[in-house]
């Protein structure tokens, strides 16, 4: 037998060769299969670590990071807990960039947004779902009105605080001259350990007995008592 014969005769040779022409056709495969990949997808979304799924397969970065897909039309799912999952469908044209730009809600309701923990994720929403600049592709105007008012509550608290209130409570004598004041004190409350949510208002008060006249004032002056947490408390100043 000629060593020719008795090469191609071996199963071990045949058995690499088997291996060599599927490794080449998986390659040829997957060249094919990516030269078709003409169409880009990224994503923008709020909450900032919400889970992003593609036609049932999750792990894509919520980042801007682009991924290339064949053009056709895709499922995306959007999830993060407690919040309402979406499900957009996006038709991707081959070379053309598409941004999935949207945000998750519960019920319609954004208090997941006014937490001091989620900052990020609010600060995306006010850049993609803001009143006259809303870039969401599935044209979700809900979180317009409430952007709105957490603005105007940002431009107050810069404009307004502190705002003291004092009210004369008598004569006095013991201090030769003047009058006896209670002092109500409305601060920005936002540096304080217990303060849980975006913007705090921090209400001071001597008498401890004008906690629902601090909130008239508070109201007074414009602020949507709504979307920040106020802190009260009783103080004695010296």
């Amino acid at each position: 037998m000629s060593p020719i014969k008795a090469f191609f005769q071996n199963k071990w040779v045949w058995l690499v060769m088997v291996l060599n022409l599927i490794a080449i056709v998986v390659v040829a495969v997957l060249f094919i299969s990516n030269a078709n990949k003409t169409a880009v997808m990224n994503f923008v979304i709020t909450p900032v670590d919400a889970e992003i799924a593609v036609n049932g397969k999750s792990g894509y970065s919520n980042n801007g990071e682009a991924y290339y897909f064949a053009p056709g039309t895709y499922e995306v799912k959007i999830s993060r807990e407690p919040l309402n999952t979406k499900v957009i469908t996006v038709d991707l044209e081959a070379d053309h960039n598409t941004t999935v730009t949207t945000f998750l809600s519960e019920d319609g309701g954004f208090e997941f947004y006014k937490l001091k923990e989620n900052l990020s994720s609010y600060y995306v929403l006010t850049e993609i779902a803001a009143k006259n600049d809303n870039q969401t592709i599935d044209d979700d105007t809900s979180a317009e009105d409430f952007i709105e008012k957490m603005q105007n509550n940002f431009e107050l608290f810069s404009e307004y605080l502190p705002i003291v209130d004092r009210t004369p409570t008598g004569y006095g004598l013991e201090y030769g001259v003047g009058y006896q004041y209670d002092t109500l004190m409305i601060e920005d409350g936002r540096y304080l350990e217990n303060c849980k949510e975006i913007l705090c208002l921090y209400v001071t008060d001597t008498s401890g007995e004008k906690e629902q006249y601090a909130m008239s004032v508070i109201k007074k002056f414009g602020f949507d008592t709504d979307l920040c947490q106020i802190i009260y408390e009783k103080v004695d100043y010296e």
